[in-house]
């Protein structure tokens, strides 16, 4: 059995014959990055300027050899508390490594190695499941949430997520045979679990929905159908698939789906606030918004007003960002539209980079004024220097609309 074991899935932690003797959870620890460059790059032997270079990739140093010396000195501080006699991180040849003759084991070799097990042709279904359960309890969180920067280690993060994901997806195809109660439940929990670490990976949500529908559970179907939906459009600006809709539709239109409980049903219908009082502008799905612009075109027409709509874009001029920071950078986008709109006014996220506005009521005027707060809060508040904020608003042509009352 090997001494030392490594966790990095969801935080860096170091035990010793299986007692846990240090734990890294802060992401701007240049110790935690210090240990990931000489464990996961442990068979290349970087050179000092490689691990410079990876460590301090967004700052200027003055003298980074003193400070590389430093951060190896602060290293092996703090793997004192692992254990004060072994040498874990050398001196050889002139580069910083991990002591080869250290025994370690680390979280994401295990997933690996059970992922070919899982994915072996020799496997039987038995087989196959029972490491992706080993895989699936190993996945404490992803390997990017570790780290402040976001160069080298994130195809690595990519990397053990894609296992995961697929992994999951695998387990789920087999559960589906089995065909049991136990097998949906389990199914339920891996999948709406994996959803959070892909917002995007629609095969997941059928997955539930699936098994939903085969423990006949009408209410769930309609409570998840509502959180995923809103979790879907505010994060990808996508709709949900057809399958998922006429699981969605099989479970309302049932005869005996009826809701008798008026106060539940009041419930339901009131948005998700947190207080009494309705604060920001309306977010809500596309459907939604496609309904709403509808209908506000019904009463212009009758008033005799244009109706305008504004397109918010955010475009990364040097095409170099990552997909995490281009979604955390609509959610700031997003919180800028929630804080600046009035109650009355409505929005959606159209697209992945993209934003629709409806101004209710409101002239144009009123329109450029909101537009040029939102891109100066916009250009506040990013942290990436080569995004631009484009805003074009314009009126909706009527045509085709006719007032029938």
């Amino acid at each position: 059995m090997c001494r030392y074991y490594i966790k990095w899935l969801g935080g860096l932690e170091i035990y010793r014959d299986d007692e846990l003797r240090l734990a890294l959870k802060s992401k701007k620890s240049q110790v935690k990055d210090m240990l990931a460059v000489l464990l996961m790059k442990k068979d290349s032997q970087l050179t000092d300027d490689q691990i410079i270079e990876m460590i301090w990739i967004n700052d200027n140093i003055e003298n980074s050899q003193s400070a590389l010396k430093n951060l190896a000195y602060l290293t092996r501080k703090a793997l004192k508390e692992v254990d004060e006699i072994e040498e874990f991180v050398i001196r050889k040849n002139g580069r910083y490594i991990w002591n080869p003759k250290v025994e370690t084991k680390m979280d994401i070799d295990e997933m690996e190695e059970y992922y070919k097990e899982l994915t072996s042709a020799n496997a039987s279904d038995e087989e196959k499941l029972e490491k992706g359960r080993k895989i699936v309890s190993l996945y404490k969180g992803r390997l990017a949430e570790n780290f402040d920067n976001n160069t080298w280690w994130f195809p690595i993060s990519q990397y053990y997520n894609m296992i995961y994901i697929n992994t999951v997806s695998i387990m789920c195809k087999l559960l589906e045979t089995s065909d049991t109660e136990d097998s949906y439940e389990e199914i339920i929990f891996i999948a709406s679990t994996a959803t959070h670490y892909d917002m995007s990976n629609e095969e997941l949500y059928v997955h539930v929905f699936r098994a939903l529908k085969a423990m006949d559970d009408k209410r769930g179907i309609c409570d998840y159908y509502e959180a995923i939906g809103e979790i879907i459009y505010n994060k990808i600006g996508e709709g949900l698939c057809e399958e998922i809709k006429k699981i969605y539709t099989w479970a309302t239109q049932e005869p005996d789906f009826t809701f008798n409980d008026l106060e539940q049903l009041t419930e339901n219908l009131r948005e998700n606030l947190n207080t009494d009082e309705i604060k920001g502008a309306y977010f809500c799905q596309r459907d939604v918004f496609k309904n709403i612009l509808h209908f506000i075109i019904r009463n212009s027409i009758r008033d005799k007003k244009d109706v305008v709509i504004t397109l918010l874009t955010i475009t990364d001029l040097e095409e170099s960002l990552i997909e995490g920071d281009k979604l955390k950078e609509m959610d700031r986008l997003y919180d800028a539209l929630k804080s600046l709109l009035r109650r009355n006014d409505v929005y959606v996220r159209y697209s992945v980079n993209q934003f629709l506005v409806l101004p209710y009521d409101c002239s144009k005027e009123s329109i450029s004024i909101v537009e040029k707060r939102v891109v100066e809060k916009f250009d506040r508040n990013k942290k990436h220097q080569e995004l631009v904020l484009d805003v074009v608003s314009f009126s909706i042509e009527k045509k085709g609309y006719q007032l029938l009352y």
